[in-house]
């Protein structure tokens, strides 16, 4: 998840030479919403079945080739 949002978020700030402050803000903010949808995600996964679960796992599959 961070270097999905890194590579989204940060590298067109670094890219267009944002400044120092700029991209800091930008990785305290990015660093809140990791937390957050990781929170999130953990209690959606916990409660799906194997069916479910199987889904998400092929989805993710699909994003890492």
């Amino acid at each position: 998840m961070k270097s999905g949002l890194d590579s989204y978020f940060m590298g067109p700030l670094k890219k267009a030479k944002a400044g120092f402050v700029i991209e800091q803000s930008a990785s305290i903010g990015l660093m809140g919403a990791q937390q957050i949808m990781g929170s999130v995600i953990r209690n959606m996964i916990g409660r799906m079945e194997a069916p479910q679960l199987l889904s998400v796992c092929g989805s993710i599959r699909e994003f890492m080739v």
